[in-house]
Order: structure tokens, then C-alpha cells, then sequence
């Protein structure tokens, strides 16, 4: 996982450009949340088209609504280059607390942890 975002807002938008299969950057129709703030630059966890069979979720960097180095997250937490799924120009976009509480809660189980073993973080009883 990445660094724990810092970032969370009454959200929700649209994208406005489409989304391909394995795709990696994407724009939002607005870039500010329900009180009308802009969003900062930073580390976000979205869901794509949720209340669909499409939904997916997804980790990324936003600046000034345009997202890049975007990434699929299953629901372990694991995360892969690329969208999993084709979305459409105005698909919802969600801001989701599922993804940062799994970041939050591994971050501060490994917080000062020693290794496991030489290619394993976590801790050993």
C-alpha cells in the first residue's frame, strides 16, 4: 500500500473523460466537494460506477481534478496498475472510506514493526 491519505471530503462527481481497460489517468468534472472546497493535491480512494455491477475501486493522485498513476484495489487492499474496467464519460465517482481504513489499520499494525523476515514486514510471535 501507499502512504495513508490525509484527504476526506463529502464527495461526489463524475468523470469526465472515459476510462479504458488498464487505463491510468482520468479527469473529474469538478474538483471540489459538497461545501464547494477545492480538493488539494494529494492521495485519494475512489468508487467507480458503485451502484453498478461495474463498481470498482480505486487509489490515485489528484491534482486539480485531473487523476493520474491510478490504481485498481481489490477488496484486500491490494492494488495494480490500471483500471480493471472499461468506465464512461459520467460515471459516479465516490469518495470511499473502504480503502483508507484497510491503509490506516496496516500502517499502524506495521507502525515500528521489525521485519518478519528479510522479505516480509510484520511482526512475529
Amino acid at each position: 500500500m501507499t502512504a495513508t491519505p490525509k484527504i476526506v471530503a463529502d464527495f461526489t462527481v463524475q468523470l469526465a473523460t472515459a476510462l479504458a481497460v488498464g487505463g491510468t489517468t482520468a479527469s473529474l468534472s469538478l474538483n471540489n466537494d459538497d461545501d464547494g472546497n477545492a480538493l488539494p493535491t494529494g492521495l485519494y480512494y475512489f468508487t467507480l460506477d458503485g451502484a453498478s455491477s461495474n463498481k470498482e475501486h480505486i487509489s490515485c493522485t489528484n491534482t486539480a481534478g485531473s487523476l493520474t498513476a491510478i490504481k485498481t484495489v481489490s477488496r484486500q487492499g491490494v492494488e495494480t496498475s490500471g483500471v480493471l474496467r472499461a468506465h464512461r464519460v459520467g460515471c459516479s465517482v465516490v469518495m470511499t472510506d473502504f480503502n483508507i481504513y484497510i491503509n490506516y489499520m496496516n500502517a499502524i499494525a506495521l507502525q515500528g514493526a521489525p521485519s518478519a523476515t528479510a522479505s516480509v514486514q510484520g511482526v512475529t510471535l
